[in-house]
């Protein structure tokens, strides 16, 4: 009790200016009999860190300054606290200092620790990380299982002390090959930080995990190992990211092996561009039509290969303006204005579509043109009075008709 309102001015106070964390985490310690544990924690509180550990090493519960540290992140002191107090922590301690090292860009010593974090494991092999993983997933249906025909023996509490303990097994052993891919994969990227690109390239290629050949690829792509890196984007499945590093590399030959299996659209159209530039025209075709970029896929057509009926139908499809446009003045230089005023039309060139329909006295195509192409009644009606002022009342009262003019249709 006395403990109790030793404790209540403080909490009034806190309460009063709004610090709730503060009067919760006194609230939490109240109930500890322990003076200097509880002195300890009053320290933590107060953040007087070195006394803190000081007393709570003092106490009978000395991991709680081993705690502390790991919460604090103080890397550097929860290490020491380990070897005295608990050295199985170490391996833990040394991965997340690593990590922390890493970050700050410190790779030698986040290396040595990344090291020091292994946990020797003589079992740990492929087969055991299958192992883990169907172990784990497999617990609960051999457990239920397992119930269902053992229920009326009444032997399911020992089933279940079975089951549990195989999957607690499981549990740790899966831990431990976790934790250990976390530290080969920060070996692998600090051995090629540190400029032993040979090691860190094996330790990446022997893992399991395809985010440790990301990340080493990266790596090696900014010191410019432009093919190392694409093995080992290639080895993680990234095709993307492999191809636009060849494309770096001007390793065409490779580009052209990954391009079925990349998805986006921009290195199909760089591949063209170079492709295009070596004069190799059907590749960039196909380049251009993967990358969805109409456009150059219909001027390659046209200027290169000479395939028009391929850069008509293109452009039927895709409804590309700027194909359409490409594809008028091949006709045109043709001499088949009939063509080019329908793909200028296509191409929403109305204006050029009607001087060239005008000059070469192609109107009525023009006219159907633009009349399959949905015209506005503005459109049909400077139709209709430009046949009219013609002479031709066939069409003037056609497109009237279209325009909704009835009046002028009668007259």
């Amino acid at each position: 009790m006395n403990r109790i309102s030793l404790f209540l001015p403080a909490l009034r106070i806190f309460r009063h200016i709004g610090d709730v964390s503060m009067g919760l985490a006194l609230e939490s310690i109240v109930p500890i009999e322990e003076k200097t544990l509880l002195a300890a924690h009053v320290a933590m509180l107060l953040g007087r860190y070195d006394q803190a550990e000081q007393l709570f090493l003092k106490t009978s519960f000395p991991l709680e300054a081993l705690a502390m540290r790991r919460d604090l992140l103080d890397w550097s002191k929860a290490l020491a606290l380990a070897e005295q107090l608990s050295p199985k922590e170490i391996p833990f301690i040394s991965r997340e200092y690593a990590q922390q090292l890493e970050f700050m860009g410190d790779y030698p010593s986040a290396l040595a620790h990344y090291e020091n974090g292994i946990i020797e494991n003589p079992d740990e092999d492929t087969e055991q990380v299958v192992f883990c993983f169907l172990s784990l997933a497999m617990h609960s249906l051999t457990y239920t299982l397992l119930r269902c025909r053992l229920y009326e023996y009444s032997i399911v509490n020992d089933c279940r002390t079975h089951a549990d303990g195989f999957r607690s097994d499981s549990t740790k052993k899966f831990q431990i090959l976790e934790h250990n891919e976390i530290c080969r994969s920060g070996l692998a990227k600090m051995s090629i930080r540190t400029g032993d690109i040979r090691r860190g390239i094996r330790l990446a290629r022997d893992l399991h995990g395809r985010a440790v050949k990301r990340d080493c690829a990266l790596i090696l792509e900014q010191l410019k190992q432009y093919g190392e890196a694409a093995d080992l984007y290639e080895l993680g499945q990234f095709y993307d990211r492999a191809a636009a590093v060849c494309l770096k590399a001007k390793a065409w030959g490779k580009v052209s092996e990954l391009l079925p299996k990349v998805r986006s659209p921009k290195i199909h159209a760089q591949y063209g561009k170079v492709m295009e530039a070596e004069k190799r025209y059907k590749e960039a075709a196909i380049a251009y039509r993967n990358a969805r970029d109409y456009d150059n896929l219909v001027r390659i057509l046209l200027d290169h290969l000479n395939m028009a009926e391929e850069a008509v139908k293109v452009v039927r499809e895709s409804r590309s303006v700027e194909g359409a446009k490409l594809v008028a003045k091949f006709f045109s230089r043709l001499g088949d204005h009939a063509s080019a005023i329908r793909f200028l039309v296509l191409s929403n060139c109305h204006l050029e579509a009607f001087q060239l329909a005008e000059t070469t006295n192609h109107m009525i195509e023009y006219a159907d043109s633009v009349e399959n192409d949905g015209a506005t009644q503005e459109q049909f009606a400077n139709l209709a009075g430009y046949f009219s002022s013609s002479g031709d009342a066939h069409n003037a009262g056609r497109f009237y008709l279209r325009a909704g003019h009835y009046h002028a249709v009668n007259l």
